[in-house]
């Protein structure tokens, strides 16, 4: 087992303290660097690509987040596609996720480029997914601290996270070193009054956890730099090492029952962009392994046996490789042709206690973006029209030869107008985890039984399934985008999406009579009938399809004149702040499943996921209506963000028969609470707050929890309210200091 010495509270000091000191020229230089600051305004395109919205500066000070990631997640979340891959670039070159950027500073951000969907297949991408470009500042030199506490007003829990980051940026060069870490207590049944069993002992909820006690430390660094005059590599490193622990209840004898779980990683990842004439060609490499050991008390029904553990151990090894190659290869009366060649090796391997596993994969693509029509050519009346084609050929351990296509259409009739279309159709390989994951049993995992109709604690089993077969899957998507004024910043969005998948891979659902039919031995009883123990491992089931449409509203308005680039200019203290006159923003989305149904096995009816026949698939319950809504305001150094949700009534039908009980979930309504300060905002005249933010954030405002009730009225023991939200309203405050 690997021990990193980084776990240990001294070395984390000492890093903090070493660090400090060696940015300490970083800050006295940061004036100096502020005098050079050069200001360009204008919009540029990538790739010839236009973009639909160019977040500024400025504006990325508004949000008042911390890192890039935290930053694109919440953009993600205001557009709605929250859900969606995307290609992320880093000032016009296209990296692998968010590359080595995703902890850096949002001081670093010189602008944010969205380009318009299909963007993706002119940079090598996939033709659906969403594009975005991030472009860094020439030169910034930093050291960022933050330091957040988190509690529940409800009490019992508590949570701690902080964060040390040194940026330097010298075009073309870039490093970042980052810490993280992050501690949370173990949140007991107790602390929430939860109902126990009428046969349980009194005082199981002390010897119960909701949550977890959790420990993680984290340090990635990266550097980036120009190798060449056409060749420019990235290196990312990344340790993490976590640690868990549950309390599971108590055995026959009293004796505490409890779970551990101990997690070492190690990542590292090798980027290379250059062109070679008139290809533009990219290399990614990646190796990762992950040691993971979970501890289980030993149980049996007359209590421990010695004090003994139950250990598992499995060591999971991840190396791949993949080059990608675009260029333009014949000009039609429309446009360029281009094409992008990709491919891609892999191997990944488990090692556990009872099984070892090894995955190879070898994949060719070959993908090609046809211009048909264009505004300014000679059908200039029909606009832009582009279409996307995209083969993909695969061998997979145990699945053997895949192909995969996607096929788009882009029509833009009009700057205002645009409407994307695609289909894709392909089947997924298995992961080495799920296929070859070792055992784990649990004891004391709630389960409600359907057949008698009462919670109880089983034996819970979790792992991977070596009989999974691979996932089969069909998609099409249609997707609309109105920008109705120049002058009036709106955008009006609408999507469709219709989803089939065959063999589809999920965990096994909460129980009820067509799952015990189905799959009778995944189930286990002793002599009086009463459930011990549930094989909860991942599974295939017969079919699955979906419609969805989902339409939305996003309006980004700026508040007067803004004219902080003349104002930094001049003051270079205040050359990190907001615009002084402030913006408003406003999104509003609404998701409607016009079709969700599972066919559990061959010979089955469908189950309608949306009625009151269904069962809790996936991650539950389906509610057909989700309403997103956010507002946020900004000025310099403060704003304030409230953002919500709505999810529908949804059912599940434990019993089916001519007496179903059929739980009913009622609709649930949340509010967050964002809001942040500059320190300078407080006090203009305390240069020592220079540079310092306070935040902070209230999630679930009004404490509500989903309330569950079967026919008679009641709340079984599985689906409290203590289960479906354990802590409730959270408030977090965090301080944040730029050196």
């Amino acid at each position: 087992m690997v021990a990193f010495p980084w776990t240990s509270q001294a070395f984390k000091a000492q890093t903090f303290f070493i660090l400090s000191v060696a940015a300490a020229p970083a800050t006295a230089q940061q004036s100096a660097d502020a005098a050079r600051d050069i200001v360009v305004s204008g919009q540029r395109s990538v790739t010839g690509i236009q973009a639909d919205r160019v977040i500024t500066e400025d504006e990325v000070l508004t949000y008042g987040l911390s890192s890039v990631e935290e930053l694109l997640d919440e953009i993600a979340r205001e557009r709605g596609n929250g859900r969606e891959e995307i290609v992320y670039l880093i000032d016009g070159k296209r990296v692998t996720g968010l590359g080595d950027i995703s902890t850096y500073p949002t001081e670093a951000i010189s602008s944010i480029e969205i380009l318009p969907r299909g963007a993706a297949a002119q940079l090598g991408g996939s033709p659906s997914r969403q594009v975005v470009n991030i472009s860094l500042k020439p030169q910034l030199r930093n050291v960022v601290g933050r330091a957040a506490i988190a509690f529940a007003t409800d009490g019992g829990f508590t949570s701690q996270n902080g964060e040390l980051s040194v940026t330097d940026i010298t075009r073309p060069r870039r490093i970042n070193l980052a810490l993280r870490w992050r501690s949370e207590d173990t949140l007991l049944e107790s602390e929430r009054n939860v109902i126990q069993a009428q046969n349980a002992p009194a005082d199981l909820a002390r010897f119960r956890s909701l949550r977890p006690d959790i420990a993680d430390f984290e340090i990635r660094g990266s550097v980036a730099d120009e190798l060449a005059s056409n060749l420019n590599g990235i290196l990312t490193v990344r340790l993490f090492d976590g640690k868990t622990r549950s309390l599971l209840g108590r055995d026959g004898n009293g004796t505490q029952l409890s779970q551990r779980s101990k997690l070492d990683s190690a990542n590292i990842d090798v980027q290379l962009n250059g062109d070679l004439g008139n290809w533009l060609l990219a290399f990614s490499g990646s190796y990762s392994e992950n040691r993971r050991r979970t501890s289980t008390d030993e149980f049996s029904g007359t209590g421990l046996q010695s004090g003994n553990l139950i250990i598992n151990r499995v060591r999971i090894r991840n190396a791949s490789g993949e080059v990608n190659a675009t260029r333009s290869i014949l000009d039609l009366p429309a446009g360029p042709l281009s094409l992008t060649l990709r491919g891609r090796f892999s191997r990944n391997s488990i090692n556990g206690a009872a099984d070892r596993f090894t995955q190879l994969t070898r994949e060719i693509s070959a993908s090609v973006q046809i211009p048909i029509s264009s505004a300014a050519g000679r059908f200039g009346a029909f606009g832009d029209l582009t279409a996307g084609i995209e083969q993909t050929y695969a061998r997979t351990t145990r699945v053997g030869a895949i192909t995969n296509g996607t096929y788009s259409l882009q029509w833009q009739p009009a700057n205002w107008f645009r409407l994307t279309g695609s289909v894709a159709t392909g089947r997924t390989p298995v992961g080495v985890e799920l296929t070859s994951g070792p055992l784990i049993a649990t004891p004391g995992v709630r389960y409600l039984d359907p057949l008698q109709g009462e919670t109880v604690d089983v034996v819970g089993l979790t792992g991977g399934n070596p009989a999974l077969n691979a996932q089969l899957g069909t998609s099409q998507q249609i997707s609309l985008e109105v920008r109705p004024s120049g002058s009036f910043p709106v955008v009006l969005t609408a999507d469709y999406a219709n989803t089939r998948n065959e063999d589809i891979i999920t965990s096994l659902p909460s129980g009820n009579n067509q799952l015990l039919l189905a799959f009778p031995e995944r189930f286990v009883r002793d002599g009086a009938g009463r459930l011990i123990s549930v094989d909860t491992r991942p599974l295939n089931f017969a079919r699955q399809s979906e419609e969805q449409i989902r339409y939305g509203l996003e309006l980004n308005v700026p508040l007067g004149k803004n004219d902080i680039g003349a104002t930094s200019r001049e003051d270079p203290a205040r050359k990190n702040t907001a615009p002084e006159n402030g913006r408003l923003r406003f999104n509003v989305s609404h998701t409607i499943l016009l079709k969700s149904e599972v066919v559990v096995s061959g010979g089955l009816e469908p189950v309608d996921l949306l009625s009151r026949d269904a069962f809790g698939f996936s991650s539950g319950e389906r509610p057909r209506h989700e309403v997103d809504v956010g507002a946020e305001y900004a000025a310099r150094g403060l704003g304030v963000q409230l953002s919500g949700q709505f999810k529908g009534q949804s059912f599940i039908n434990l019993t089916g028969g001519t007496t179903p009980n059929i739980l009913r979930f009622s609709p649930l309504n949340t509010i967050n609470l964002r809001a942040f300060v500059d320190g300078q905002r407080l006090i203009p005249t305390a240069t020592w707050l220079k540079g310092t933010r306070l935040s902070l954030q209230v999630v679930n405002i009004s404490n509500t929890r989903q309330r569950v009730r079967d026919r008679n009225g009641q709340t079984p023991l599985f689906y409290q309210s203590a289960y479906r939200d354990p802590t409730g309203r959270l408030v977090q405050i965090e301080l944040r200091k730029v050196f």
